[in-house]
């Protein structure tokens, strides 16, 4: 027989061998209810017997001990030693308890609860994230008022392009190049040119195929070794209409301007050379801040063209527009009030909503009847076009603009509504007023005044609505919602998360470690011999025979 000594109690069991082969179980007398595992702090067992006294190795009981109760008590014992005698504190959701009850349909019942509210909870934060990447938002409207507001831009065009300097284009083109021309080769030569930049209303003079090749020779003569681009604009920034020719006043506020430095040459698609206002601000609230600008009436260079009976307004951002969209239109000895609300529109980008391409509006409505009817066909783009977007095709020839007029230029509906507008940008609402300078001074005297055409612009105050769209689920957000679908389905915190990540770690680690530790079998065990002055007293765990 042997005895377990494992405090100051004893238990009889039988012999090595047949102690490795016992059901039964070995407990700690200190503890009844708790079963010796192999955790237990053993140093060395000490034997004593009928026979001379010897001392078993407590690995060989050590290894004995996990078979006493099987592998279901094995790994009862490894948990309830992990959770509570070396790791207390990593429970999670009473999962020790559950496991050491003696009732089945407890443990299965709790466990299916926990798995339910598991899989419901992963669901509802699978949706969460979903609706998180595309983005729930909400739309913010403010009004906000500002010191100053930028005033939008303002782009202004005569109503026939056809304002070219005859003469100067005769003296400095025609007379060093060509021996014999006549007036009316210069006139042609003008409306050529007109119409092979894409400019409207210049088809006065249906030119023959014989008579266009004509002009055709005459443009590649005067150009030189020049780009068709770079020809085109020093050919309209010499002979086009120029800024002292169109604006007669400008003021803003109560500070007199010169028109020619707040305001810039652009192209419009068919409406040819305009002026467009460069950044300005109104820092004072209705008419003590407003932008006035008078206007000449422009010089037609051919008699049998109507006068310039009216000139076209548009509002837009400051950005360069390629059609007069939406366009207003000036009478002469009228006196025309804009009077301008601003709304800024910042959206997220999303498919068939908006899109990121910072271009203006008209250059967005326009785009499309662009690309079917001037760029794929002719594999070539107006001269102009690198204002207004990007574009890696080369300038056409005034030749094919003119050889196909009514397709490149004079094409029905080429303002297509089927653009996405730029994400941000600033919408202007405008109230046109006209007032008739007669009925304010019925005295006056039209026919001697310096000006035909006048034009104010202002705000009646000094504030703007921002439309902001805005993310309804910000970052911090996402976690406090990801956060409660835990508590309310498995009462769980990152704490809790962490605590059942140390838990799963250390028990895997710890399970592989002990099997694959080598079991030792069950096996008579000869007992070493104690040497001569063994001391009993110097044990202080042990088994005895």
């Amino acid at each position: 027989m042997l005895t377990v000594v494992t405090g100051e109690e004893f238990v009889e069991l039988p012999t090595v061998s047949t102690f490795c082969m016992h059901n039964a179980t070995v407990r700690d007398l200190r503890h009844p209810r708790r079963p010796v595992s192999s955790a237990l702090p053993l140093s060395g067992v000490a034997v004593f017997g009928g026979g001379p006294r010897r001392l078993l190795p407590i690995q060989l009981l050590l290894k004995c001990l996990p078979q006493n109760g099987g592998v279901r008590s094995q790994r009862r014992e490894l948990l309830r030693q992990t959770l509570s005698d070396d790791y207390p504190g990593l429970d999670y959701l009473g999962f020790h308890g559950v496991l050491h009850t003696k009732r089945q349909w407890y443990k299965f019942l709790w466990f299916a609860i926990v798995l339910v509210c598991f899989l419901v909870g992963l669901y509802t934060i699978f949706r969460i994230l979903k609706e998180y990447v595309n983005v729930p938002s909400a739309t913010l409207i403010t009004v906000k008022s500002v010191e100053k507001l930028k005033l939008p831009q303002v782009t202004l065009c005569p109503d026939n392009p056809a304002t070219l300097n005859l003469s100067l284009i005769e003296e400095e083109l025609f007379r060093p190049n060509l021996d014999a021309y006549s007036e009316e080769d210069v006139k042609h030569f003008a409306f050529f040119v007109l119409m092979g930049s894409g400019f409207q209303k210049t088809d006065l003079f249906h030119f023959s195929p014989q008579r266009i090749k004509e002009l055709d020779e005459m443009y590649l003569k005067f150009r030189g070794e020049n780009t068709t681009r770079s020809f085109f604009y020093l050919f309209f920034n010499r002979y086009g209409l120029q800024c002292h020719e169109f604006f007669q006043f400008c003021k803003l506020g109560n500070h007199v301007l010169d028109c020619c430095k707040i305001t810039v040459p652009t192209y419009t698609i068919r409406r040819g050379r305009c002026f467009r206002t460069k950044t300005l601000f109104q820092e004072s609230f209705d008419e003590l801040g407003k932008l006035r600008i008078q206007m000449k009436a422009p010089l037609q260079m051919d008699d049998r063209l109507p006068t310039n009976r009216q000139l076209i307004s548009f509002v837009g951002e400051q950005k360069p527009e390629m059609a007069p969209f939406p366009r207003y239109y000036l009478y002469p000895n009228l006196w025309n009030k804009m009077r301008i609300s601003a709304e800024e529109i910042s959206l997220f980008p999303a498919e068939e909503i908006c899109s990121e391409e910072p271009v203006s509006k008209a250059t967005c409505y326009l785009e499309k009847w662009l690309l079917n009817s001037v760029e794929e066909p002719f594999n070539c783009t107006y001269p102009y076009m690198d204002e207004y977007r990007k574009v890696t095709l080369p300038t056409c020839e005034p030749f094919n603009f003119v050889m196909n007029y009514s397709l490149t230029v004079q094409g029905d509906n080429y303002l297509a509504h089927n653009c996405l507008l730029p994400c941000y940008r600033w919408e202007f609402s405008v109230s046109l007023e006209r007032t008739d300078i007669k009925l304010i001074d019925p005295l006056a005297d039209l026919t001697v005044l310096p000006y035909r055409f006048r034009i104010d612009v202002s705000y009646n105050d000094l504030q703007y609505t921002a439309i902001t769209e805005v993310a309804t689920t910000t970052f911090f957000g996402l976690l406090s919602q990801i956060g409660g679908q835990l508590s309310l389905f498995l009462g769980s915190s990152i704490l809790n998360l962490v605590q059942s990540a140390i838990m799963i770690f250390i028990l895997i680690s710890r399970y592989f470690r002990r099997t694959l530790r080598r079991p030792v079998g069950p096996m008579e065990h000869p007992m070493p011999s104690l040497p001569p002055r063994y001391n009993h007293k110097e044990e202080k765990y042990g088994i005895r025979l």
